[in-house]
């Protein structure tokens, strides 16, 4: 299958390697390369386009996540919530960015969409979140990727071959000297990285042992 997500400035800067003999940053994920990565949708956006929730038990038919066009990032999502994650502001207290939290937090849900997904974003730090584990969950929303380790630390990440590259960009702001990208992959892996997904999150339910 293939899936289209966006990379932002930051998280292609990180990918790009130095290239010697032309002096300069050269791109890693360019057509034909072989990446590991793990892809989010943006809680604040589904809901906005209307996220509905079905409750455990419910059979609603097949999880998928499917992009709405030729290798563009806006996608259909239907997918069952294996775990839910939760930070107050308090728990960012060393991030250099933390007086933009005032009165957040961030919720992040994890997703058996066939492949593994994350649906996450910064709500009011009062607010209760509409769904529970084990609910569906089905809605669109555009797709932002990342080949971080630490955003699928634990487990498998998707494997995909690179097909296409997009840029979008420069864009006009300081500080900022990539644009953002368009990154089309073929995944190669889909049910072994949702079955790693739905391990991890039945080992972090089980209690600790003394």
């Amino acid at each position: 299958m293939e899936i289209t997500f966006e990379m932002r400035p930051w998280q292609w800067g990180d990918t790009c390697r130095y290239d010697k003999e032309s002096d300069r940053m050269v791109p890693t994920i360019v057509p034909g390369a072989q990446i590991k990565f793990a892809i989010d949708i943006s809680l604040v956006e589904a809901g906005n386009h209307g996220l509905r929730v079905f409750s455990q038990g419910v059979n609603s038919g097949e999880m998928e996540l499917r992009c709405l066009g030729n290798r563009v990032n806006f996608c259909y999502f239907r997918g069952r919530v294996l775990r839910i994650l939760e930070v107050t502001r308090s728990q960012y207290s060393q991030d250099p960015l933390f007086s933009l939290w005032r009165g957040l937090k961030s919720a992040t849900a994890f997703l058996d969409c066939g492949l593994p997904v994350s649906l996450s974003g910064r709500i009011g730090e009062s607010a209760e979140l509409r769904f529970q584990e084990g609910d569906i969950l089905e809605g669109v929303s555009h797709v932002a990727g990342s080949t971080d380790e630490r955003d699928y630390e634990g487990r498998t990440p998707l494997e995909g071959l690179v097909i296409s590259v997009q840029e979008f960009g420069p864009i006009p702001l300081e500080g900022i000297e990539e644009g953002y990208h368009h990154v089309t992959a073929s995944v190669t892996n889909p049910a072994e990285a949702r079955d790693s997904w739905i391990r991890y999150s039945r080992e972090f339910r089980q209690p600790i042992s003394p």
